[in-house]
């Protein structure tokens, strides 16, 4: 055995090394060797299996010829951006163009009282395009006093000066004017009465009696004043009158002028009244209502049989005095 330091030589027994005087290191005890490992019996080798064959090759088919690019779509949405652009605008002007035509129809129509639009005819008598009494002027009014046909006479109207204009007629005592022609019944004073018709009223109160001919006019204000000509009526007017006026002409050929007096109706035959010695009046009772502007009071008065001669019906109507045979005394 040698020293592990300086390897002289030592005995076997040594503790010191003779040479260096270093500790000598017991030898360490061999290691036994490990028995060997059991060895596996030997496993049965399986058959190789068959080569297998190899499957023939499918033939490939050629692969297809690339399609030819599509030509790229030319860019649409800006031009169509600029028609809808131009379809709106030109939408929006046939839009106005329809409204401003309806509008102008709306006042042509309004202003000539083909439709009666109240707040309308208050705009035009504001604005001075009408008057009061909802008429255009002069000429207008000639044209709208209601005729059958050329044949008929004009009314007789009282009074001279510009139409639309009124005016005061001087006072008559109409107790005297009456005393050898009737018997004056009552006196209402035209700020006491309770039954004066408005226009819309009277408009309605003669449509449903079938008197639609020709237009309804009055001469009288419920001030007293009159008219020098009479002014057409509107059917949704709230102004009130204490007399109004329409003609009505049968199949005959008979002229008719009716009246609504305080809500009182009667009718006047014109051509027998004209041949007549006594006058006609048709009424719904045995007296009729007279209207005075110079006292502004109605006279409900009872004729005398030299003054006038009243027939009474139970309805005065369009098919009332179409059934009314004229002639002798009525």
């Amino acid at each position: 055995m040698f020293c592990r330091h300086c390897g002289a030589t030592l005995a076997d027994n040594a503790k010191f090394c003779r040479g260096c005087g270093n500790p000598v290191q017991p030898a360490a005890p061999a290691t036994p060797a490990e028995p060997p490992a059991p060895v596996a019996p030997p496993q049965p080798v399986a058959p190789a299996p068959a080569p297998v064959q190899p499957a023939p090759a499918q033939p490939v088919a050629p692969a297809p010829a690339p399609a030819p690019a599509k030509a790229p779509k030319p860019q649409k949405n800006e031009p169509k951006k600029q028609d809808k652009k131009g379809n709106k605008g030109k939408i929006i002007a046939l839009v106005v163009a329809l409204l401003l035509v309806a509008l102008g129809a709306f006042i042509a129509l309004t202003y000539f009282d083909v439709v009666q639009v109240p707040f309308m005819d208050n705009l035009y008598t504001s604005v001075g395009l009408k008057g009061e009494t909802g008429e255009e002027g002069e000429e207008d009014k000639k044209e709208d006093i209601p005729h059958a046909d050329d044949t008929i006479p004009d009314r007789e109207y009282l009074g001279t000066g510009e139409l639309g204009q009124s005016y005061e007629i001087p006072e008559v005592d109409i107790v005297e004017y009456f005393k050898d022609k009737a018997t004056i019944l009552s006196t209402t004073p035209i700020a006491s009465a309770t039954e004066v018709r408005t226009e819309s009223e009277i408009y309605q109160e003669f449509s449903t009696r079938g008197f639609t001919q020709f237009g309804i006019t009055t001469s009288y204000d419920t001030d007293g004043s009159c008219y020098s000509s009479p002014s057409n009526i509107s059917s949704y007017s709230s102004s009130q009158h204490p007399q109004y006026e329409t003609t009505y002409v049968t199949e005959s050929g008979e002229i008719w002028y009716i009246f609504d007096v305080n809500s009182t109706i009667y009718a006047m035959p014109l051509q027998y009244n004209l041949e007549a010695e006594v006058p006609l009046y048709v009424s719904e009772s045995d007296s009729v209502v007279s209207y005075d502007c110079a006292s502004n009071a109605f006279y409900t008065i009872k004729p005398n049989d030299t003054f006038a001669t009243i027939k009474k019906v139970t309805t005065i109507n369009a098919e009332t005095l179409e059934s009314l045979v004229l002639g002798g005394n009525g």
